[in-house]
């Protein structure tokens, strides 16, 4: 009975945490797909400098209309407090995949939110501070990634699809993959996001085979 009552929690928590990560994606997929725009552009944009008139200015305000507001980027997703109930009942592994999902666009937004404040477009492809240490911690191959000052950051990332590469230790090259037309139907962002998205389910299957994995190792 307590193993039913168990396996019946752990199903629950994983089915609820991957619910929040699809509102999440639906809600950050404006943000995602505006962001992949020529970084010019958006450096035009947030200084104030005039647009050309091919651009529609109004839809990129009303892309980055709830990101210009502190309150409005400082828990974008709802009360996270409320996803702490489904931690006792998910791996370690689970809970970093979903935590570090959360925290990837909630860091998208803000940096939307400072680059209206300063005038100037922060590029989080150059996010040193929490961005490319956590895909770096998260997805684990190297990869190179142009940051918008045209210098070129080097971080890890992985993509099951490209998994013979991983096992080679080959580089992940942005520049490359997009020259292949790798992201002729996606972004970098809803790239990294999709990663994100693999690196739960993976976690969430391997808990389900065995549920021994709610303790750390």
């Amino acid at each position: 009975m307590e193993h039913t009552y168990l396996r019946s929690k752990v199903i629950d928590s994983v089915e609820s945490l991957w619910s929040r990560i699809l509102q999440i994606s639906d809600e950050s997929g404006m943000l995602l797909f505006t962001l992949g725009v020529d970084n010019a552009l958006l450096a035009d944009y947030f200084s104030g400098r005039p647009l050309p008139s091919s651009i529609n200015k109004p839809g990129l305000d009303h892309a980055f209309s709830k990101y210009r507001e502190l309150e409005q980027v400082s828990n974008p997703f709802g009360d996270s407090k409320s996803d702490d109930n489904y931690r006792l009942f998910v791996s370690p592994a689970v809970w970093d995949a979903y935590f570090s999902y959360r925290s990837f666009h909630g860091r998208l937004g803000f940096l939307v939110y400072d680059s209206f404040r300063k005038g100037t477009y922060i590029n989080w492809m150059g996010d040193g501070e929490i961005i490319l240490p956590l895909i770096n911690r998260m997805l684990g191959e190297k990869a190179n990634i142009p940051s918008s000052g045209g210098q070129r950051i080097g971080y890890d990332i992985a993509d099951s699809d490209r998994a013979s590469q991983a096992d080679q230790g080959n580089k992940v090259d942005f520049v490359a993959l997009y020259r292949a037309g790798a992201f002729e139907d996606t972004s970098p962002g809803h790239y990294v996001q999709k990663a994100l998205e693999r690196k739960f389910l993976v976690a969430a299957a391997e808990l389900m085979l065995d549920p021994n994995k709610l303790s750390p190792d």
